[in-house]
C-alpha cells in the first residue's frame, strides 16, 4: 500500500479542531452498544486460553489450562488432524470450508475429502454436480489484494461460484471455535466463560512472509525495533509455480476440468507436492541428489495419455519431468527453480532489513515454509553471519506463542507503528501551508478540507498501556462518526495520502444539541481500542471501531 492514493467519489467532509467546528454526521441511526457484551481480555479471568490460527493455507488450533501453564509455559497442546484413511496427521488442517447452499457441512481435510467424494459420485452416476455446493480453499489471499474490504464482498472459488465473504470466514472460524471446545469438554468440565480465546491475525495475511526485528530485553520481554513487513512470498507460491506448470502441459481448458472435476485426484496430487516441498533439501551436488516421486493423477493419462504426456514434458522440461509406471519424476533442479523467485524476494527483503538493523544475530524461523529446506539452506548461504534457528514442530510455533501471549501479554514490551493513525478534519486555512485545492468558505471563514489529523506516526514506539494519544472534538449530532485513516507515511498532510481504513463510532447519552468529547486512542497492544468521555460532565460514552461497511 506503500505511495498509494485512495480517493472516493462523493466529497468528505472532514472535522475540525475543536475550536473551529464538527465531527462528521452519520444520518441513519445506528444501535447502542450492550456494555453487557463485552469481554474481557484478562487472562485472570478465565484458566484456559485457546489459540486459534487461522492461515491461508492451513488452520488449527492449541491451548493450555492456567495450572499446566503456570508449571511448564512450553508445555501447550494441540489437536492433530488425520486426512481421511491416510497416514497423514498433522498439526493444522486445510483451510478449506464447504457450505450446502447457507448451510455449514465440513472444515479442513474433511471438507476436501466430501467434496471430492461428491464429484466422484457425479461422475460415476452421470449426474450434474449441485450448484449450491460450495467449496473454498486458501480463501484467504482473496483479500490480500484488496485495500478495504466491505461486508458485501463475495468470495469466488475454483468453480467460479461466488459467496459472502463474511459468511465463509464466520461459519469457519465457528467450526474451529466449537471443535475446541468439544476437544476440551472431553478433557475437563469447562464452560465457554472459561476460556480466553486469541485469534491470530499476521501483520499482512497468512500465504505471505513476515519478517519482524526484536531485541531481547533484560527481563526476557521482547522490544520490537523494526515493525512487521513483508509480502506474497510464502510457500503457496511455488505450490502455484508447480500447478501452472500442469495447465502449461494440459491447456487451460483441460486444467480447468481437472480442478472441478477431479478433486480426489487434485488433494492427493496438491497434498502429496506439499508434503515434498517440506522435506526435500535440493541443493546440487548434495549427496541426497535424487529424483523425487509423485503418483500421477489418473486424469493426466486419461486426458492426454502416456506418450503425448511424454513428448509434451521431454519438449518444455528436458529430463527435469520424467513419467513411468504411474509416477512423476521430478529432478531437484527443476524443483529447485520452482523456489526461485519467491526465495530471491525473500533474501532480497531480509538483507535490506538488516541493512537498516546491522546488529541482528539470530533469526527465528517459523510457520510451514520454515520446513522447506532449500529456503533456509539458502538464507543460511546468503548471511552466514547469523545463526538460524528452526524450532521443533516450527508450523505450530505462532499458535504456541499466541497463547503464551494470552497468558502473558506483558512478553512484548514495545511495538513500532507500521502505519501513521489519523483522522478527516478541517481547520483554519494557512496560505503558507495549506493547498488552494483543499479551501472552503464556512461561515464566511478560509478553512483547508480533508486535512490528516495524526494520532500517531509510522515508525513510532507503541508501548502497551501506555501510549494513549488524546484529541478534542464538537459533536453535533448522535451517533456521531469520526474518520479513521491510516498512511505509510510518517507525515501524511491529506487524507487523500492515506486509505479510510473505518470509523469511530461514539454514542452519546443525554444528547441535545452539541457535545464536546475528548476521545483518546489506545495503542500498543495487538488491537486499537477507543474511549470517549464528554468533557463537561466526566461522563465515559459508548464508542467502537467499526472496520467494515
Amino acid at each position: 500500500m506503500s505511495g498509494a492514493v485512495c480517493t472516493t467519489e462523493d466529497k468528505i467532509k472532514g472535522i475540525e479542531e475543536v475550536q473551529q467546528t464538527q465531527i462528521k454526521t452519520k444520518t441513519d441511526k445506528l444501535p447502542r452498544r450492550d456494555d453487557s457484551s463485552t469481554i474481557s481480555d484478562d487472562a485472570d479471568d478465565h484458566f484456559i486460553v485457546v489459540a486459534i490460527d487461522f492461515g491461508s493455507r492451513y488452520s488449527g488450533y492449541m491451548y493450555s489450562f492456567k495450572s499446566e501453564f503456570e508449571k511448564d509455559p512450553s508445555k501447550i497442546i494441540g489437536k492433530h488432524w488425520r486426512y481421511g484413511s491416510c497416514d497423514l496427521v498433522t498439526a493444522k488442517t486445510d483451510t478449506s470450508v464447504l457450505l450446502d447452499s447457507d448451510q455449514f457441512v465440513a472444515f479442513g481435510y474433511e471438507a476436501e475429502e466430501k467434496y471430492a467424494n461428491k464429484v466422484t459420485e457425479s461422475i460415476c452416476s452421470e449426474d450434474r454436480m449441485p450448484d449450491d455446493l460450495f467449496l473454498f480453499r486458501n480463501f484467504k489471499m482473496q483479500l490480500y489484494e484488496r485495500e478495504r474490504i466491505q461486508r458485501t464482498f463475495k468470495l469466488r472459488n475454483d468453480r467460479g461460484q461466488r459467496i459472502s465473504a463474511m459468511k465463509v470466514f464466520s461459519k469457519a472460524i465457528a467450526y474451529l471455535k466449537n471443535d475446541a471446545m468439544k476437544f476440551l469438554k472431553e478433557k475437563a468440565e469447562i464452560s465457554e466463560r472459561d476460556v480466553l480465546w486469541v485469534i491470530t491475525v499476521p501483520a499482512i495475511w497468512s500465504g505471505t512472509v513476515d519478517v519482524t526485528v526484536y531485541e531481547v530485553q533484560k527481563d526476557d520481554t521482547l522490544n520490537e525495533i523494526h515493525a512487521a513487513s513483508g509480502g506474497a512470498w510464502g510457500g503457496e507460491n511455488v505450490n502455484k509455480a508447480f500447478m501452472n506448470i500442469w495447465q502449461s502441459i494440459l491447456g487451460k481448458e483441460k486444467y480447468k476440468k481437472f480442478l472441478t472435476d477431479y478433486q480426489d485426484d487434485v488433494i492427493f496430487f496438491r497434498n502429496g507436492f506439499e508434503s515434498l516441498k517440506r522435506q526435500t533439501n535440493l541443493h546440487e551436488g548434495n549427496e541426497n541428489n535424487r529424483n523425487y516421486i509423485l503418483l500421477m493423477p489418473e486424469y493426466f493419462k486419461e486426458e492426454i495419455g502416456i506418450e503425448s504426456l511424454k513428448s509434451e514434458l521431454k519438449e518444455k522440461h528436458g529430463d527435469n519431468i520424467k513419467i513411468g509406471r504411474g509416477k512423476i519424476f521430478l529432478s531437484p533442479k527443476f524443483l529447485m527453480e520452482l523456489f526461485q523467485e519467491t526465495i530471491k524476494s525473500i533474501t532480497e527483503h531480509v538483507r535490506g532489513i538488516f541493512s537498516r538493523v546491522n546488529d541482528v544475530s539470530r533469526v527465528i524461523m517459523v510457520g510451514g515454509f520454515s520446513e522447506a529446506g532449500v529456503l533456509k539452506d539458502k538464507l543460511k548461504e546468503e548471511f552466514p553471519d547469523k545463526r538460524f534457528f528452526i524450532p521443533d514442530e516450527c508450523n505450530s510455533a505462532i499458535m504456541k506463542g499466541a497463547v503464551m501471549y494470552g497468558f502473558k501479554n506483558s512478553y512484548i514490551g514495545r511495538r513500532i507503528s507500521r502505519y501513521s493513525y489519523g483522522v478527516n478534519y478541517r481547520t483554519v486555512f494557512d496560505p503558507e501551508i495549506h493547498h488552494p485545492m483543499q479551501r472552503s468558505i464556512v461561515d464566511g471563514k478560509q478553512m483547508c478540507e480533508n486535512v490528516f489529523k495524526a494520532f500517531v506516526h509510522a515508525g513510532d514506539n507503541l508501548v502497551p498501556g501506555e501510549t494513549r494519544v488524546k484529541h478534542t472534538f464538537r459533536a453535533t449530532t448522535n451517533p456521531a462518526i469520526v474518520e479513521l485513516y491510516a498512511s505509510m507515511n510518517r507525515n501524511p498532510v491529506y487524507i487523500t495520502d492515506a486509505c479510510h481504513i473505518g470509523d469511530v463510532e461514539i454514542y452519546l447519552q443525554q444528547f441535545k444539541h452539541e457535545r464536546e468529547v475528548e476521545v483518546t486512542m489506545h495503542f500498543g497492544n495487538t488491537e486499537i481500542n477507543v474511549s470517549v468521555v464528554d468533557t463537561k460532565t466526566g461522563q465515559l460514552e459508548q464508542s467502537s471501531i467499526e472496520l467494515l461497511k
